[in-house]
């Protein structure tokens, strides 16, 4: 049951896509001095303590705000979106029922919900690769990516490496935000 969009939400939509990823890169590093998000390396998202997650109508927004969630970069991205710009509830992603409520955490849905599809209304794919490359250490490809017609490992070398210079998940996560703060909406490794 999709529900009106909120005042903020609709204010947040009309922004362009580079003040998107500036809004949600600033709502990150808030998430993270709350304790909400913690970042961590190799899980997409993870809710730590179920609250309020009672039925699959429920907002996604409200079970993002009412619980700690483990996220990578990607899934800390995700988690923004949504509480930014989305009205998006558990009974939306398809495969919530058995995977969510089984596992309390997005990482079982990446096969069933396309997630990245989702984060593409207001990152490109290669942002993504590279801010997924930097915060994961490695490097990352986005399907149907341009980085697919290029030497992958060229263009995320330097992703990495900015990633290699933070040692802690959060401050990591950190330093991806305040690069595409810095840099009006992209990330620049």
């Amino acid at each position: 049951m999709k529900q009106k969009l909120s005042a903020k939400n609709k204010a947040f939509w009309r922004l362009s896509k580079s003040e998107k990823r500036v809004a949600i890169a600033k709502d990150i590093i808030k998430q993270i001095s709350k304790g909400k998000i913690k970042p961590k390396e190799g899980l997409y998202i993870h809710i730590k303590n179920k609250k309020k997650i009672n039925n699959e109508d429920i907002p996604l927004d409200s079970v993002f705000s009412n619980n700690t969630c483990q996220a990578c970069a990607l899934g800390s991205c995700f988690i923004s979106l949504v509480n930014l710009g989305d009205n998006l509830r558990l009974s939306d992603i398809e495969g919530s029922e058995s995977a969510f409520y089984r596992s309390w955490s997005i990482e079982a849905l990446q096969d069933d919900y396309n997630w990245r599809k989702y984060l593409r209304r207001a990152f490109t794919p290669r942002q993504l690769s590279l801010i997924e490359s930097a915060f994961e250490k490695r490097g990352i490809t986005d399907e149907k990516d341009t980085l697919t017609f290029w030497n992958v490992n060229d263009v995320t070398s330097k992703a990495k490496e900015f990633g290699r210079t933070y040692k802690k998940d959060n401050e990591r996560l950190i330093g991806i935000c305040k690069n595409i703060i810095a840099n009006k909406g992209t990330f620049k490794p």
